[in-house]
Order: structure tokens, then C-alpha cells, then sequence
């Protein structure tokens, strides 16, 4: 892993449920010329347990690269 930032953007909730979101972005690859990057979106949604410590409870994240085209069909 070259560089990994995940910045966080907004923090929120109500009651027991509650959430943060950002960006992410990260390079990786033995060598400069050889990395392999992405940037894009998180969200974490965390619920309150009864012992009042948070867990997630969901955590997704989506790429902005464009969705890389299929491949040929062979014949």
C-alpha cells in the first residue's frame, strides 16, 4: 500500500443508530509505474448496544471509477 486516505466527511444519528461518512483514496503496487489506484465514497452506520459501546451495523463503500466494460464473447 503506497498511500491510503479515508477522510471523514459528516457524523450524524438519532437515538441508538448512528453514522459517518467520507472518501476514501489509496495507490497500491510494488513500483510508481506499476500501482494500481481508486478513490470513492464510505458510509458506516453504527447501532448502540445495551452495554452503550457502538458496533457496526453496516459499512459500504462505491468506487467512482466507470464500471470496466465485459469482456469479448469468444466464439
Amino acid at each position: 500500500m503506497a498511500s491510503f486516505t479515508a477522510p471523514v466527511i459528516e457524523v450524524g444519528g438519532a437515538g441508538s443508530v448512528g453514522y459517518a461518512r467520507g472518501t476514501y483514496a489509496f495507490a497500491m503496487g510494488p513500483t510508481a509505474a506499476m500501482q494500481l489506484s481508486d478513490r470513492g465514497n464510505w458510509l458506516t452506520i453504527y447501532e448502540r448496544q445495551s452495554d452503550g459501546s457502538w458496533r457496526i451495523k453496516r459499512n459500504i463503500w462505491n468506487s467512482d471509477q466507470p464500471v470496466p466494460a465485459p469482456a469479448p464473447a469468444s466464439r
